[in-house]
């Protein structure tokens, strides 16, 4: 079994003032994340691979948020505010938190269908409202597959850590929570690999759900996937779905195109009141980017959305938040003889 892993404890929310959400944060002698509240701070921190962000008190976060939109035991009050801003902005985004539920467990799925046991869930949020963890564990299959579950938020950790250790022994020997980086792919990697939490000699199903929108604008969100695919092995799954303005199809009613790109800035814009990182929509050219080496699956599918994987994308009326996606393997590398060959 795998060393135990580092554990952090439970911080509470102080009762702050919410005029001064807006504002640097009012902790800053205490956590630091101020040097996140600016994009040059954001930039330089993901593009050096920084250190985790510290803990932040004062600001609500992206995966509390999203709790409200599931059973809200996690949430804070204003999680839960920020959550009915977001939800008046865009009615549908309730909708699109199911919907990326219901994406991520038919891919663990059809992971676990293709001999897949290794899954590597990335800014994986609460466990036990996760979808990819829930499949996970409930499989019945040989040998029982194992995930690891990647946040950078040390409150979400911390809560994760009391989750497991209540739970029975089966589900606490196949789930393995880290706070890291998720950006930080070769220290993240090198990692596991060292304390031996996932075997990188064989394929390994990694989750970019709703995950790399948060890179911040001007950093290459393909290099994340490529130190991926360089690094796994042959057979692997990577999994995207990113938010993006433009549909891939067109509307079915003219002014589609344009309420879904006010929306969507708006929707984004709400989030200047959370914790950074903040998502920014992606284009449809830069996903492609980020799938540059993959082999897509099914065959024949490309970029679709969330909604509609393992199917082309039907939508004619898209809806805030909206999302593409896509599915790939990592293809067998060819020998040295077959390279000298070509």
């Amino acid at each position: 079994m795998s060393p135990a892993l580092p554990r952090s404890p439970v911080l509470a929310l102080p009762d702050l003032d919410l005029a001064a959400w807006l504002q640097h944060c009012i902790c800053r002698t205490t956590c630091g994340c101020f040097a996140l509240h600016t994009s040059s701070g954001r930039a330089t921190a993901q593009r050096t691979w920084a250190s985790l962000r510290q803990a932040c008190a004062h600001h609500p976060q992206a995966a509390r948020i999203e709790n409200t939109y599931r059973d809200g035991k996690r949430a804070w009050e204003r999680d839960k505010l920020i959550a009915a801003t977001l939800s008046r902005i865009a009615p549908h985004t309730r909708t699109a938190v199911r919907i990326r539920d219901a994406f991520t467990t038919r891919v663990v799925s059809e992971a676990l269908a293709h001999g897949v046991d290794q899954f590597l869930d990335l800014g994986s949020g609460h466990v036990y409202t996760s979808a990819a963890h829930t499949v996970v564990t409930r499989a019945k299959v040989d040998p029982a597959p194992r995930i690891v579950m990647v946040d950078n938020d040390e409150v979400v950790h911390a809560n994760n850590i009391i989750h497991l250790e209540r739970t029975n022994s089966d589900v606490w020997s196949r789930t393995f929570s880290l706070r890291r980086n998720a950006f930080a792919v070769g220290r993240l990697l090198n990692y596991l690999d060292h304390h031996e939490v996932l075997d990188l000699q064989r394929p390994v199903c990694v989750l970019l759900i709703d995950l790399l929108h948060y890179l911040e604008p001007g950093l290459d969100t393909s290099s994340v996937t490529r130190r991926f695919i360089r690094r796994l092995a042959p057979g692997s799954w990577l999994a995207i779905s990113v938010l993006t303005d433009t549909p891939l199809l067109a509307p079915a009613r003219a002014g589609m195109r344009t309420a879904l790109r006010e929306t969507t800035a708006q929707w984004c814009q709400a989030h200047a009141q959370t914790l950074p990182p903040l998502p920014t929509p992606r284009r449809h050219a830069e996903v492609e980017r980020m799938l540059t080496g993959l082999d897509l699956y099914p065959a024949g599918t490309g970029i679709t959305t969330p909604r509609r994987w393992p199917l082309p994308d039907n939508t004619r009326t898209p809806r805030a938040p909206f999302s593409i996606a896509a599915v790939g393997h990592v293809p067998a590398r060819p020998t040295p003889i077959a390279q000298a060959i070509a």
